[in-house]
């Protein structure tokens, strides 16, 4: 008996110094949205959006974790075809703060969330995606992404004076004037644009009152910048059901 039990703790001896521990942590092989993808991951407003993810691990998936949050309330915005480029940002409208957790096993998952996003939400988020093995070995990525949203007023701006810089802002002499095209389109009848220009506690404003569906207006001229300093500037656009468009901009003068 006594070769035969050293024999059996030999094999336990080297069974246990010989396994092989998942040290790896798993893959996020992609990310898309609906049928988007890398760059491009864009959801839409006003309906439920696929968030798919293929995920893969040397040993066992576990669970796949999905925040997604606001990116600082200001989103670059791309100029729209036909639209002159320019500095100003789009502001997120409404909120999508979302915290996803489910379970996923195998060694590769191909994993789909259903996010149902409201009418009134729009602009650039961010999505933290967190993947665990059963062996605790963490992978975390993040991704951004826009949401589109066609049923808040779309806004687009031309000819401007003076041209912004490069790195996205104007700079102006004192009580030069800042001067534009802008066009505001909405799917329901427009109730106001407002113009407001603040620097510091200081702040001007003009609400211009609409009844139709479009405000087209050429050479708006914006004349307070009447020291030297930075200035906020900020153009709305708001329907009658309360859908709005915001815009935002630097200005320098000095």
């Amino acid at each position: 008996m006594r070769p035969f039990l050293g024999t059996i703790s030999l094999l336990i001896v080297c069974f246990v110094s010989c396994r092989k521990f998942d040290e790896n942590a798993p893959v996020i092989g992609s990310v898309k949205i609906n049928e988007t993808t890398g760059e491009d991951l864009t959801a839409s407003a006003g309906s439920a959006n696929i968030f798919g993810f293929n995920l893969t691990d040397d040993e066992n998936l576990k669970q796949l974790r999905l925040e997604l949050n606001t990116l600082t309330g200001v989103h670059a915005h791309e100029s729209g075809q036909g639209e002159d480029a320019h500095p100003f940002l789009f502001i997120n409208q409404g909120s999508l703060d979302t915290l996803i957790v489910a379970n996923v096993s195998g060694s590769e998952a191909n994993k789909e969330l259903l996010i149902q996003i409201s009418d009134t939400t729009a602009g650039g988020w961010e999505m933290d995606v967190d993947v665990l093995d059963e062996a605790g070995n963490l992978k975390s990525e993040s991704f951004e992404f826009q949401i589109f949203n066609p049923f808040i007023p779309q806004i687009t701006f031309g000819n401007l004076s003076p041209q912004p810089t490069t790195d996205g802002r104007f700079d102006i002499a004192v009580n030069q004037s800042l001067m534009f095209d802008i066009g505001v389109f909405a799917n329901e009848t427009l109730s106001e644009v407002v113009y407001n220009v603040v620097k510091g506690s200081s702040s001007a404003s003009n609400a211009i009152a609409l009844t139709s569906n479009t405000y087209i207006a050429s050479g708006v001229t914006l004349t307070d910048f009447t020291e030297s300093g930075t200035y906020e500037v900020t153009i709305s656009a708001e329907t009658i059901s309360g859908r709005r468009a915001e815009f935002y901009a630097t200005v320098v003068a000095q």
